[in-house]
């Protein structure tokens, strides 16, 4: 390989940087961990569950950390930040990527059959969960310089989506989206924020929510006839983080199949 070439490829890599991932433990957060670890990077994983972050860490190659924490909780996302810098001393790289469709903390229906209460645990979780981690990780990349992604949904695209009452979830990463634009002009040009908007990916968690019929009628409509992998959201989660693609921000890139522009619905990630 030529030095050209070597120097091309580098700028798709993480060597030598850290980045902190939320909701690391599984699905799409641990699929984005194992991708930027196979890059270079090292990976600090923060979430709800001890047990689960130990067992992600466990099967990252290079070094890891893990960072039990919710991201609802100010001050223990502080502690959890400080200790990631007191490991490697700065942040490079933040995926924002905690929340989504399902939980144990908020249930979905019709939007006049649920209580008010499961559209604050939503928002909280998959839209304010998002400034509450930069806001205690951005101020010293301000410095240096650094990358954040935030994790979105097509759901934020449009209002109906295929999956029967998701509506909270929807609203929550339609604000993150727009978040997104506001934090990119606010942390400019220090600080790059992109977000990545997923369609339907098959994690564990979406695949024991919604029932078969659902999933395959997502994957008809799919221009590429296939549910998404976690991998698939860890891939451009790195392009994104990565110095080749220095020149972009604001942006919120669909990684959907074609679900969105090629096909002709809509799914949640």
């Amino acid at each position: 390989m030529d030095p050209t070439s070597w120097s091309l490829l580098r700028q798709f890599g993480l060597e030598g940087k850290v980045a902190l991932v939320t909701g690391g433990g599984s699905g799409i957060g641990l699929g984005i961990a194992r991708v930027f670890a196979s890059a270079g990077a090292r990976v600090a994983l923060l979430g709800r569950s001890a047990e689960r972050l130990a067992d992600a860490v466990a099967d990252l190659p290079g070094e890891a950390l893990a960072v039990p924490a919710d991201v609802r909780d100010p001050a223990a996302v502080e502690r959890a930040v400080a200790a990631v810098r007191e490991r490697w001393d700065a942040i490079d790289v933040l995926v924002n990527n905690a929340g989504g469709a399902f939980s144990d903390d908020y249930r979905h229906g019709p939007l006049l059959e649920v209580e008010p209460q499961n559209f604050t645990n939503a928002l909280a979780t998959n839209l304010v969960g998002a400034h509450v981690v930069a806001r205690a990780t951005v101020p010293a990349m301000l410095e240096r310089g650094g990358a954040v992604v935030n994790i979105a949904s097509v759901a934020g695209r449009q209002g109906a989506t295929p999956f029967p009452g998701l509506g909270f979830h929807a609203a929550g990463k339609a604000g993150l989206i727009r978040l997104t634009s506001v934090m990119a002009a606010e942390w400019a040009p220090r600080v790059r924020v992109n977000a990545i908007a997923p369609g339907y990916v098959a994690t564990a968690r979406l695949e024991a929510g919604i029932d078969a019929g659902n999933r395959a009628s997502t994957v008809a409509r799919t221009a590429l006839r296939r549910a998404g992998t976690p991998h698939d959201i860890g891939a451009a989660a790195l392009f994104l983080a990565s110095d080749a693609a220095g020149w972009i921000t604001g942006v919120t890139l669909d990684v959907d199949g074609g679900l969105l522009g090629a096909g002709t619905g809509q799914a949640a990630s």
